[in-house]
């Protein structure tokens, strides 16, 4: 097989590297930068001129559509950069350095400190066409959309996540923006990502079209037309295009059909009066993010669109809002407004009087102070108003007179929801006038006091889900709530120490009808959970995470009549038995993150078991042990009930061991915990003997050296004259080499040279210890030769003979004398052995003549010193 010339190599890869290139140009750009410190005056223009940024950048079909010559690690690079690439027109909060977020203004500061190191996501979205849905059940417990998890709660639309953020601000969890109209086919919502399966290019090849829905998005500067459409087209998403004007009315010429039409988040600065004239379906108009756009430039080609039902135009420019921007002008079919980011700080009520079927208002982050009523300002159709993250000292006025001046009558009186969340508002004010309101959010405003009937039936008669969280609550009166129709109360992340008597224990009393309490990221216990809410009967979810809950139970939640609850992130360390069996409809417990350390079988009765739907269990301090096999069986053959999990199921006492993987002999477990423990005790101890028996038969002699040195002492470091030793040297070595010191060397140095040795077998005294007779023969020695040999290495008292030489040898210098008479491996030698090798010169016995006068020289050398 022929080699690729690397001439085809090269170019195969300049291709690719040029494609790479192509690809991150094509992808999404996020340009954020931080507003400056401007004065009064400047402050609006300065904060729409550096708030939120995006710079859009095309998906080109081209880098799509690939051709089959190019590598496979072309088409993966190229599946990488465009598979999920997207732009969310409503994801414009997110998350900088400090915790807030970039277009939020200078107002926006006095939060940053509190929240500082906490960022906050709400994108929302997983592709361009994904929007939210707007809520439209009053009735369903809803906190709104929060990034996109999974709704792990649906009767009360609270996400898991939004249940475990950190104790630190949630404010601006919800923003308006995320509320956007949903893109619809008939009854359907249908989204259009590039390259989805249920799609096809359309549009000259520019756009990507799924049932009634064009996708244009994202193509910066390259598409600033609009392309010819089949009539079935009714929904086009052009934004993110760069698109800076508009200026005749055939710029829709190609798709008069067109009834939803998103311009969101491009560069308009100019709309020609008569732009939309053609499009005389259009129901829905998004033209927000389009910083750079006048509005009161612009007010007759925007605000006279007889058939729009829904506008967005938020954070676009609007310079100094002007009072009677919507004067004159014709709205007739308007039913949802959002104006965020306008600067409306002093907002006045009558210039929406021109909409009058205005169902729903947004004015957030406006940083507005107040708005500013006359007697005859009421708005008879309006069903929510979002008034959150504003300047507002003082709650929202909704009293008038009337034309006699008798009664008090209401601004509002068909408003079902009402968001006035983080603002500065401290208190509610005297004279309530909201007769149908069932939605309150309260949440991120330094409210202190809560006092009694401060939220009664009488200021408040259809009220049934109140949001207070992160306030700044140190006291709750008696009868504080005190409302029949009342079904949801959120306290969450209010740090609240419910056990103190600034909470009084009839707080939460006069609540016949409450369904759902969220009380986590409190401080409780449980007999002070039980005083303040066992008598509210009709609760069924009972969210308490995170509260230092010490102990649970039998009584904890006997009063209620149902029960979902979720208890993660408490102190205690055991579930009592048949705790929740009490409860027919328990479907879902989370008890994640505790600090339980064993479930048994009577934990869950057989039947709470078959009714359990979701249980988690995970992140506890579970012990794997024989208390444990039941649940570990349990929780192995359960899969659909105990996930998904927030964390693991680890075993505390086995690190990095899950508790389905711990394997422990079911037979041992056959016998009793006390059985057990005696057992193990007994076995232990005998352990230990066996190792110190051990220890000792292994290290006897060195034992029994270290045990006569302590007893009959150490001499001094010196060198003794030659007339005190009784011996001249001292020989060690094996029984098997007995031949050769008989013939070869006590007949060289006694015969020969007139040494004296040291002979054990001769010069031993009979009846003596032979630890003392080894003991007086060395101490009586001028010098000490050991003979070593692969016998020696075997031989248990020449070892000890050597570890006695070498300490004799540090008390007198230059005594030992080492000869080898053979050539011994290392790996059959002793570490005592190869450490004398290592530090002393040996003398080795070879065959020859030659050989053999150089031993004997070296050998009378070695003595003579």
């Amino acid at each position: 097989m022929k080699s690729v010339p690397k001439s085809v190599r090269f170019t195969v890869l300049l291709l690719n590297v040029i494609l790479l290139v192509k690809i991150i140009k094509c992808a999404p750009t996020y340009v954020f930068s931080e507003a400056q410190n401007t004065s009064k005056s400047e402050e609006s223009t300065a904060r729409r001129e550096q708030r939120f940024t995006t710079v859009v950048k095309p998906q080109s079909p081209s880098v799509t559509v690939l051709n089959s010559s190019v590598s496979d690690l072309t088409v993966n690079l190229t599946k990488a950069f465009t598979k999920d690439v997207h732009v969310d027109p409503y994801a414009v909060r997110h998350k900088t350095d400090h915790g807030r977020h970039e277009f939020d203004g200078p107002r926006r500061e006095r939060r940053s400190t509190e929240n500082e190191g906490h960022g906050y996501d709400t994108a929302g979205s997983t592709d361009v066409l994904r929007f939210s849905s707007e809520v439209s059940d009053f009735n369903t417990f809803d906190l709104g959309p929060r990034s996109g998890e999974a709704l792990l709660d649906q009767d009360l639309g609270l996400s898991e996540e939004y249940h475990r953020q950190p104790q630190s601000s949630r404010c601006n969890t919800r923003t308006p923006e995320s509320e956007s109209q949903a893109k619809k086919c008939g009854d359907r919502n249908v989204t259009c990502p590039y390259n989805s399966f249920s799609g096809k290019w359309c549009g000259d090849g520019r756009c990507y079209c799924c049932d009634c829905v064009a996708n244009c998005s994202r193509h910066g500067e390259a598409l600033l037309y609009i392309p010819s459409f089949d009539l079935s087209i009714t929904v086009l998403d052009f934004s993110g295009n760069g698109l800076t004007e508009i200026n005749d009315s055939s710029f829709f010429e190609n798709a008069t059909q067109l009834e939803y039409v998103d311009l969101s988040f491009n560069e308009l600065r100019s709309i020609n009066h008569s732009a939309f004239s053609s499009l005389r379906n259009l129901s829905v108009l998004l033209l927000n993010n389009n910083l750079y756009l006048d509005l009161t430039k612009h007010s007759d080609a925007l605000f006279n669109l007889s058939s729009v039902q829904v506008l967005d135009v938020s954070n676009v420019y609007s310079g100094t809002f002007p009072s009677d921007l919507f004067h004159g002008k014709a709205m007739p079919s308007l039913h949802k407004l959002i104006l965020n980011g306008a600067d409306l700080r002093r907002c006045n009520a009558s210039m929406f009087q021109q909409f009058p079927s205005l169902q729903y208002l947004h004015l957030a982050m406006n940083d507005m102070r107040y708005i500013v009523m006359e007697f005859n300002d009421t708005f008879e159709n309006l069903t929510i108003l979002h008034l959150e993250q504003n300047d507002m000292y003082k709650f929202p006025r909704s009293c008038v007179n009337s034309s006699e001046g008798l009664v008090a009558v209401s601004v509002y009186p068909n408003l079902q929801e009402l968001y006035v969340n983080d603002n500065r508002i401290s208190s509610l004010t005297s004279e309530i006038c909201f007769p149908k309101l069932s939605k309150l959010l309260l949440s991120c405003n330094p409210i202190v006091n809560l006092l009694t009937n401060m939220f009664g039936e009488k200021r408040f008669p259809k009220l049934s889900m109140i949001y207070m969280e992160n306030l700044e609550i140190e006291l709750i009166e008696s009868y504080a709530f005190n409302n029949t129709k009342l079904e949801y109360l959120s306290l969450m992340y209010n740090n609240v120490d419910f056990v103190t008597e600034h909470i009084h224990e009839e707080g939460f009393a006069g609540l016949p009808r409450l369904r759902a309490l969220q009380i986590e990221h409190n401080y409780l216990s449980n007999d002070r959970f039980i005083q303040l809410f066992g008598g509210l009967t009709n609760l069924k979810y009972v969210y308490v995470g995170n509260t230092n809950l010490d102990t649970i139970t039998k009584e904890t939640f006997s009063s209620f009549r149902g029960l979902r609850t979720k208890l993660h992130r408490n102190f205690f360390w055991r579930i009592p038995d048949g705790v929740f069996d009490g409860f027919q409809d328990l479907t879902t417990v989370d008890i994640s993150n505790c600090r339980i350390t064993t479930i048994g079988e009577n934990t869950f009765s057989s039947d709470t078991r078959r009714r359990l739907k979701h249980l988690d269990l995970s992140g506890n301090h579970f012990h794997c042990d024989c208390d444990l096999l039941w649940f570990r069986n349990w929780l192995s053959s359960n899969d659909s009930i105990f996930y998904p999990a927030w964390t693991a199921h680890k075993c505390s006492n086995l690190p990095k061991t899950n508790v389905t993987d711990f394997r422990m002999n079911e037979q041992v477990c056959l016998m009793s915990r006390d059985a057990s423990v005696f057992t193990v005790v007994v076995v232990t101890l005998l352990l230990i003997i066996l190792m110190l028996v051990t220890f000792f038969f292994r290290y006897r002699w060195t034992i029994r050296l270290m045990l006569y040195e302590a007893f009959r002492g150490k001499g001094h470091n010196c060198r003794l004259p030659a007339d005190y030793f009784r011996y001249d040297v001292f020989v060690s070595y094996a029984e098997q080499d007995l031949n050769w010191v008989r013939y070869h060397l006590i007949s060289e140095l006694e015969v020969g040279m007139g040494v004296r040795l040291c002979i054990h077998q001769r010069d031993f005294l009979p009846g003596e210890n032979i630890v003392d007779n080894i003991f007086h023969s060395v101490k009586d020695s001028r010098k000490v030769m050991m003979v070593f040999s692969r016998h020696f290495a075997r031989s248990q008292w020449c070892q000890f003979e050597l570890k006695y030489c070498q300490s004799f040898v540090m008390e007198r210098d230059d005594v030992m004398v080492l000869v080898a008479l053979q050539e011994t491996q290392s790996r059959d030698m002793t570490g005592a052995m190869l450490a004398v090798l290592q530090t002393t010169t040996y003398i080795e016995w070879e065959d020859g003549q030659d050989a053999r006068q150089s031993f004997w020289a070296r050998l009378r050398l070695a003595l003579d010193e």
